[in-house]
């Protein structure tokens, strides 16, 4: 009578080689995964940020973008083009100035033009611009400005000055960095756009 043979050992082991394998791709599975997770929570992917924290970096944020605007805009530093055959342009201030003499019972008035070697259009212009609304000329823009400062810069000066030849020549040239100064504050100018102040009248009595 012949032997029946026992081949259930056999399909045991081949069913153990199986539960390897896949034991192997799950730990394999499971180490990468946990590589993965590992580096997203070493670089804070996981982590909230405090509120206080975030306000800061929009915050930060918000202040960069006005700064580039700003200086998108027109606030950064300008720099004025000279004529090319450095024409000289001029511009009389509306207006005489009439002051206390220093250290005087006497009354001066004086009256000034201005001269450039920029563009006319970009320092004296009086038409009001269409997109702006305001006077498309520096100086005539900031006239109030202007006129306040040669007042004060005129009360200045003694009537000994006033009567001198090199006198004038220096109230000339005090007004003249008095005007550049004012456009400079307020047009943030690098250089002297005024080259020149001129006295047309002058009476003192």
């Amino acid at each position: 009578m012949a032997e029946v043979e026992d081949i259930e050992p056999e399909e045991e082991k081949s069913g153990g080689g199986m539960l390897k394998i896949i034991l192997v791709v799950l730990l394999v599975l499971l180490v990468g995964v946990g590589s993965v997770l590992g580096t997203l929570f070493f670089v804070g992917f996981f982590e909230d940020k405090p509120e206080g924290e975030q306000a800061e970096e929009a915050i930060a944020a918000l202040e960069e973008e006005i700064e580039e605007t700003e200086n998108a805009g027109g606030l950064a530093p300008k720099t004025l083009e000279i004529d090319s055959k450095f024409q000289v342009s001029y511009f009389k201030i509306p207006d005489n100035f009439t002051a206390n003499v220093k250290s005087s019972r006497k009354v001066v008035q004086v009256g000034f033009s201005i001269a450039t070697h920029f563009d006319k259009a970009d320092m004296f212009d009086e038409e009001l611009s269409a997109i702006t609304g305001e006077v498309n000329g520096m100086v005539p823009r900031h006239m109030e400005a202007i006129k306040s400062a040669i007042l004060l810069e005129l009360m200045e000066f003694s009537e000994d000055q006033l009567n001198s030849r090199s006198g004038k020549k220096e109230m000339s040239d005090t007004i003249r960095m008095a005007i550049n100064s004012v456009l400079e504050k307020h047009e943030k100018l690098t250089t002297d756009a005024i080259s020149d102040v001129l006295i047309t009248s002058f009476v003192m009595q």
